[in-house]
């Protein structure tokens, strides 16, 4: 069955949402041949069977697939979505099986919408590919983001229950290894962590060189590398007007995120209020506009959470 729900998007246009409650075999076949076999979706779920109902968390697929490598065209668009859905499906759908991953995607690569239903198989409910409509990677971002978790509300009113959780994650993202999603708080913002080099001499490599760093330092064979938490500095390079207070709290990880389907929808006034962010990274010196930063100043600055973030390694993976 199909249901299809006319939406508002960030309030200026409506779309009509097709929720997929089954895969199409015949689309299937078409792309895969025959034999089911070959569809991805079951190479990742062997003997998994994906009937949780209703599922408990979303998983919001986003993004402009193959920015970080190369340009989009078809081609390197399906390559690089069938290795990166393929390990979403093992680590993250299947390994949370029991209890139920509902899939939404918005991408900015139209080439890739007719693959998507043998690609994620029956645990895609929602999906929308568009051209790109802006170039700036961290308002693009923004928008994808906003756009799937609107799918994600609406199709928690056309089933009458909410999702305990949804993670937005980069649709070319690869997961490296099994992701336990009850270990994310439910009521929470949970972040990637991420572990950056830092050089000795620095305020930044003292205020790191711990004992358990000292001693890790010490056995290096390189004794210039430490490992520590990532800070502003670690990516944007101009420190001449940035207070270190600024330099600790104003990066995240932008691979994933874990919140509430409404809090996701707020990533959309990061899009619509694009101008105030910049004016507040100019204010406290970054000189940047990374999705690392914008996120950190929409969830410091514009949604007041910073006691509700959480930093977690629960989802590993790379581009």
């Amino acid at each position: 069955h199909e249901l299809a729900v006319e939406i508002d998007v960030l309030s200026t246009s409506k779309i009509t949402l097709l929720l997929h409650a089954s895969a199409s075999s015949k689309l299937r076949q078409s792309i895969y041949g025959k034999n089911d076999e070959l569809v991805p979706w079951q190479l990742a779920c062997p003997g998994v069977t994906l009937n949780a109902t209703p599922a408990k968390y979303a998983l919001v697929l986003n993004g402009l697939i193959g920015s970080a490598h190369s340009a989009s065209n078809k081609n390197t668009s399906l390559t690089i979505l069938r290795r990166a859905a393929h390990s979403q499906m093992k680590h993250v759908v299947c390994a949370n099986a029991l209890r139920g991953v509902d899939i939404f995607i918005h991408s900015w690569n139209p080439e890739v919408a007719g693959s998507m239903v043998a690609t994620y198989g029956p645990t895609l409910r929602g999906s929308m590919h568009e051209r790109l409509e802006v170039s700036l990677k961290a308002r693009s971002q923004a928008r994808s983001i906003s756009r799937a978790a609107q799918m994600v509300l609406a199709h928690e009113l056309a089933r009458g229950v909410p999702y305990e959780m949804a993670l937005a994650m980069r649709t070319d993202l690869v997961v490296m290894e099994p992701a336990c999603l009850r270990v994310l708080p439910a009521d929470a913002i949970t972040l990637a962590k991420r572990c950056c080099t830092l050089q000795p001499g620095t305020q930044r490599h003292a205020a790191c060189l711990t004992p358990a760093n000292q001693r890790r330092e010490a056995k290096s064979m390189n004794r210039s590398v430490l490992l520590g938490g990532c800070m502003v500095d670690s990516y944007a390079y101009n420190r001449r007007s940035r207070i270190e207070a600024v330099n600790a709290r104003y990066f995240v990880m932008d691979y994933w995120v874990a919140a509430k389907p409404n809090t996701l929808a707020s990533w959309a006034l990061i899009d619509t209020s694009w101008g105030e962010y910049e004016r507040r990274n100019r204010e406290l010196g970054i000189g940047n506009l990374w999705a690392h930063f914008v996120w950190a100043q929409h969830i410091h600055d514009v949604l007041n959470a910073s006691k509700s973030l959480r930093f977690s390694t629960a989802v590993r993976g790379g581009l």
